[in-house]
């Protein structure tokens, strides 16, 4: 794959995540978070094998997995950041949603100093701040403007807690394990096959589907009697995993790092669209304002630290 053809399908990789955000976001109104968990990550690890058998020049990857690494990685992603993101689309929206999870290159960033000993310049510090305070303005707008979650509360630990709350607890914590798992891949895997890793996250995450299936008895042939909820279930998985995971490995090595992280804030751009097409919402003019301190902030992150990691493609 060349320079271009690689940009093309990270692009694209993107546009196929954008796309299925949304798609939970609307089958979660029908399924609980753990039902849409099994159907998005089985849909999707099934769709994803089926390419890589079909696909003779990645088809040898198969024989290369790393098991040891990848079981537990595959439990952090796409396992309980899906999972997480399914419990914030239960008690928030999508904008909320996108907007919180992008923070991932913030949480990056921080994580960074401690785990890999890289240093934060000041300028990324300031960059840091800002959005944390766009998250703060995000957070705290959606969970009040949201009219499914309003004045509603459910039970965390034994405590009563506002479901907004909880939604974008959830949201910001799928972010967070979103890039623990980004320094955990930097830092131990860096040099393994990547069609083969995520072959291997991919198992460790069905698994993970299977206990959730059989701890919360789950039902799939009932599930698939809800016939939109459940394509949009399935879509979400194909879009969101089996595409997007597979075009964004085979682009990575000829894509640099900020062209990526880049590219990643097309996501919340094509979520919050999409969502608002199928009538999931648009942000609130407070919302918009911390999507905005947000974006800004990630982009002058981005482009100022990232060049670090830039390789020639």
């Amino acid at each position: 794959m060349n320079k271009n053809a690689g940009l093309f399908a990270m692009l694209t990789s993107m546009v196929f995540w954008g796309f299925g955000n949304p798609f939970s976001d609307y089958a979660v109104q029908a399924f609980s978070s753990g039902e849409m968990f099994v159907v998005e990550v089985g849909t999707g690890t099934i769709g994803f094998f089926a390419i890589v058998l079909l696909v003779p020049r990645i088809r040898g990857n198969i024989g290369r997995i790393p098991w040891k690494i990848c079981l537990p990685l595959g439990f952090i992603m796409p396992g309980f950041c899906y999972y997480l993101g399914n419990i914030g689309y239960k008690y928030g929206t999508v904008t909320t949603g996108v907007i919180l999870m992008s923070c991932e290159a913030i949480f990056m960033a921080v994580g960074g100093v401690f785990v890999l000993k890289e240093s934060l310049p000041l300028k990324s510090i300031a960059a840091v701040c800002l959005g944390m305070l766009g998250v703060i303005v995000v957070g705290i707008s959606g969970q009040s403007s949201n009219p499914e979650t309003l004045g509603l509360t459910t039970h965390v630990l034994g405590f009563t807690v506002s479901a907004g709350l909880v939604g974008a607890g959830a949201f910001l914590l799928s972010g967070a394990l979103s890039a623990a798992f980004g320094l955990l891949v930097r830092k131990y895997a860096s040099t393994t096959d990547v069609v083969g890793l995520t072959l291997g996250q991919l198992v460790s995450a069905f698994i993970f589907a299977v206990i959730i299936m059989v701890t919360q008895h789950v039902d799939v042939v009932s599930l698939y009697r809800q016939t939109s909820y459940f394509w949009a279930a399935t879509a979400a998985g194909m879009l969101g995993i089996a595409f997007a995971f597979l075009l964004f490995n085979q682009a990575s090595e000829n894509v640099t790092a900020r062209q990526t992280a880049l590219l990643l804030n097309l996501i919340p751009v094509i979520a919050i669209t999409i969502g608002a097409i199928i009538g999931r919402g648009l942000p609130t003019p407070v919302q918009a304002i911390g999507a905005v301190i947000v974006l800004v902030s990630l982009f002058a992150l981005e482009t100022k630290e990232l060049e670090v990691y830039e390789t020639p493609a």
